[in-house]
């Protein structure tokens, strides 16, 4: 018997031929087992399954994640040079792993290249698959299988190995048929936006990839800390190095952006799970919406 799960509607923008894949490639300085890590992969598939499925086209619900054909083999590979300077994107090339969220096409892929210096892995999958906090669930449980600690965990910590897959809580929010377990607001666009503090209503902007630049920016752990120590709040008010972080980048593309605008602009997505009780932290999937601020450059700098 076939496992079908139709794609929510926040899935359905991701894909087509113009959608991307998130990928992260992890560097080690010391090499990874390639037999251990694929038995770790095929682990977490079989916890994740719609990770290893591929997307069929249903005439009720346009798309749907169907039942793995086969398991996701980790590609292995070895280089006789140095581990790549991720300076540029030809120079990361190498280690990329593209995949297509297209009907019929893998929704992820695994890659594992030896170079004479240590190591690196990477992991792609389809944004119709996951959002950002979806990828953290997925590689915790990779990371804790593949370092055997996930046999020792209490039950408060493996929760994560038990996702909630089910999409139908998003189909409710996306017409409005869920009543609300809170009475602070409901689950509008407005509304939702409200929330987060980001409430330019304007629809997101996208760049000019033939244009982009790169800019590394390296933050030191020890330093967020005291920054965070040093900064002046409210008790009730938390700053998290999330907060700060991007408020340093804010500022970085404040000062090194040549424009003539007095106003910058900044389209992103947030995750709004912990808005929505009724969905939970495990959801596993895409449970992001876009938000636009616009702010002078006076208040920045």
């Amino acid at each position: 018997m076939t496992t079908e799960l139709p794609l929510s509607p926040i899935d359905q923008v991701f894909v087509g031929k113009d959608s991307y894949e998130v990928e992260f490639s992890l560097v080690f300085e010391k090499p990874l087992d390639a037999r251990k890590l694929q038995r770790s992969i095929d682990f977490c598939l079989n916890k994740f399954w719609p990770v290893a499925s591929y997307l069929k086209s249903d005439p009720t619900w346009s798309y749907v994640f169907s039942e793995p054909r086969t398991q996701n083999k980790l590609e292995t590979l070895t280089v006789a040079s140095p581990l790549p300077k991720f300076d540029s994107p030809q120079n990361a090339a190498i280690c990329s792993a593209p995949v297509k969220s297209e009907p019929g096409s893998p929704l992820a892929a695994f890659k594992l290249i030896r170079f004479t210096n240590g190591c690196v892995f990477t992991t792609t999958i389809s944004h119709t698959v996951v959002d950002g906090y979806s990828y953290f669930l997925f590689l915790s449980c990779l990371a804790m299988h593949y370092r055997s600690q996930i046999w020792n965990l209490d039950f408060w910590k493996a929760r994560f190995l038990r996702p909630n897959l089910d999409r139908q809580k998003i189909r409710d929010l996306a017409s409005d048929k869920s009543p609300t377990k809170s009475n602070k607001f409901s689950y509008s666009e407005k509304d939702l936006t409200l929330a987060t503090g980001l409430t330019a209503p304007r629809k997101r902007i996208h760049g000019d990839f033939a244009k982009e630049s790169w800019t590394f920016l390296r933050f030191n752990l020890q330093e967020l800390d005291e920054k965070i120590k040093s900064a002046h709040s409210k008790d009730d008010e938390k700053i998290s190095k999330h907060d700060l972080v991007s408020a340093m980048i804010w500022k970085y593309c404040a000062e090194h952006w040549h424009h003539e605008d007095v106003r910058l602009s900044c389209s992103s997505a947030f995750d709004f799970r912990r808005l929505v009780p009724e969905l939970g932290p495990l959801y596993f999937g895409n449970a992001i919406r876009c938000t636009y601020m616009e702010l002078d450059r006076s208040q920045i700098l």
